[in-house]
């Protein structure tokens, strides 16, 4: 899913978000159950991707661009395709820690120990203003 050497998301044959990859090819692309781009009214962009199925996994990932060039995504995963209308009635603390739990388990599995590589960054993090947990990449 993550090529370790250069960071780059192999979603299948045609479609490897890379450093160089555009907002109008995310756009494009149309991945997912549902894709949304957010606009944050300055030079920053969001496009967020519900049920991305990259087998065996379903990821919901939020691509961030500024002027229209990627500088990385968050993304959470899971074996089963995610509610597509949550609510916070199914949201717990102890749910989001285990999914942290689990994120940095899988980091350790794909990249070791390793954080800070030569094409960007990736770590696990819970977000409190959010109440979710998510991996994070960032390209240098």
């Amino acid at each position: 899913m993550i090529d370790v050497k250069t960071g780059h998301l192999l979603i299948d044959k045609e479609q490897i978000v890379t450093p160089l990859t555009s907002l109008a090819t995310i756009e494009k692309w149309q991945l997912g159950l549902s894709q949304k781009t957010r606009n944050m009214g300055n030079d920053w962009s969001w496009v967020d991707v519900k049920n991305l199925h990259i087998d065996p996994l379903y990821l919901n990932i939020s691509f961030l661009f500024k002027d229209k060039t990627i500088c990385g995504y968050t993304f959470t995963f899971q074996e089963q395709p995610y509610d597509m209308n949550p609510s916070w009635a199914s949201w717990s603390k102890e749910a989001e820690q285990n999914n942290l739990v689990r994120f940095n388990n899988w980091l350790e599995e794909q990249f070791g120990d390793a954080q800070a590589l030569e094409w960007g960054t990736v770590r696990a993090l819970y977000d409190s203003k959010s109440g979710g947990s998510s991996i994070e990449l960032r390209y240098v």
